[in-house]
Formats: structure tokens, C-alpha cells, sequence
């Protein structure tokens, strides 16, 4: 019985792990030239929607600047609509290729996500003044 449950616990955690790394899979979806055109293809159709890169600890949002109060809202308003592109998250070294995917990965969510936020401009601005009014 133990030799079972550590069976699946070692099955369990090699496929968490690949599982981690999928951005080097479809690596070759993300074309840094069609950045913008996904952004604005992705406006047109009336999706907001942002690109993190998980990393490290925490994922990182190429683009926004987290002292820009509209970006803060716009990370709060998108919060369900974030596209995750993972590279092992906290656990580095998974991934065959880290650094090539990972700067890949980071530049097509820089270049996404900042021309998302040029043409969603103003958008945050409602959430900070309807935040503020909410609770009187």
C-alpha cells in the first residue's frame, strides 16, 4: 500500500511539473510581430483580457505600472480575464529552456498588454470614482 501511494505521489508530481512549463509547447503560437493585432483583435471583439507570466512567486504583468492608480483598476476589472502563460511558477528550473521562454514570454505580454491598455484608456478611470461612491 505504501509503495502505491508513493507510486501516485511521484506520477502526481511529474505531471504537475510538465504541466508547469506548457509555454514552451506552444511557444511557437505567440509571434512578437502579432502582438498588437491580438490586442486589437481581442479589443474588437469587446474582450478584455491582459497576459501574466508565471515565473517566479508571483506573475509578473509586462506593461503595467503598479503605481498607475487606471492600471490598478484594470488589473482588478480584468481579473477574470487574464491569459497565463506558465513557466514552471515558483518552481524554476523545470523548463528546458528557461530563459529563451521566459523572454519570449515576457516580451509578447509586454507588447499585448501595453497596447491593450492604449486602446482600453479611460476604462479604469470609472472603477476608481464608482470604488470610491460605493460605499455610501
Amino acid at each position: 500500500m505504501k509503495l502505491l501511494s508513493v507510486l501516485t505521489f511521484v506520477v502526481f508530481i511529474a505531471v504537475e511539473v510538465q504541466a508547469d512549463c506548457y509555454f514552451e509547447d506552444y511557444a511557437h503560437l505567440y509571434h512578437l510581430d502579432k502582438a498588437k493585432d491580438d490586442a486589437l483583435r481581442d479589443y474588437s471583439e469587446g474582450n478584455l483580457i491582459f497576459y501574466e507570466v508565471a515565473n517566479g512567486i508571483g506573475p509578473d504583468r509586462p506593461g503595467f505600472d503598479a503605481k498607475n492608480e487606471e492600471h490598478k483598476c484594470l488589473i482588478y476589472k480584468a481579473r477574470n480575464n487574464w491569459v497565463m502563460l506558465w513557466l514552471g511558477g515558483d518552481v524554476r528550473g523545470v523548463c528546458k529552456d528557461f530563459s529563451k521562454s521566459n523572454a519570449l514570454a515576457m516580451s509578447y505580454a509586454e507588447i499585448y498588454n501595453k497596447e491593450a491598455l492604449k486602446l482600453f484608456k479611460g476604462i479604469g478611470e470609472n472603477c476608481l470614482t464608482n470604488s470610491s461612491t460605493s460605499g455610501q
